[in-house]
């Protein structure tokens, strides 16, 4: 049985993984295999997503700044990646809309814990849900998701 090798481009975001590799013995492709040329492939992406949403992954971004990711770490670095896109008005891939409307299983993190009321940058469940959008951003996501596959 022959071996593939699989190289993937450092390049690629955060958003990039491998999520399911299988043996096969007769494989399709063999070599020169390139998992995504932009110049050869155009994927829609939207930009229409609320202001607020914006505003909240702003909001995040700014309290890294101001107070340091020793105090704001609520974020993964998917997750920074998606506050810095929200935050620049960036256009938003399907496969990203669709990540942000799963995001709705954190929705009990949407609500400050009393614990850190006056500091809210400390509330990692709170910073987290706000980077990826808020209320606002996850609601668009689901509605905006729906829309995409009808």
């Amino acid at each position: 049985m022959k071996i593939i090798d699989l190289d993937i481009d450092a390049f690629l975001t955060g958003d990039t993984r491998i999520e399911e590799i299988g043996l096969v013995f007769s494989p399709a492709v063999e070599q020169d295999w390139v998992y995504f040329n932009s110049t050869e492939q155009q994927f829609e992406s939207y930009d229409d997503y609320p202001q607020a949403a914006s505003d909240n992954a702003c909001k995040v971004l700014r309290w890294i700044d101001e107070h340091g990711r020793d105090e704001v770490d609520g974020m993964t670095q998917t997750g920074l990646a998606r506050a810095n896109q929200l935050c620049n008005r960036e256009p938003i891939s399907e496969q990203t809309i669709a990540r942000m409307s799963a995001f709705e299983r954190h929705r009990q993190n949407a609500e400050i814990n009393p614990e850190f009321e006056g500091t809210p940058w400390k509330d990692k469940g709170y910073v987290a849900w706000l980077g990826w959008g808020g209320d606002e951003g996850i609601a668009y996501a689901k509605r905006k998701l729906e829309q995409i596959r009808e």
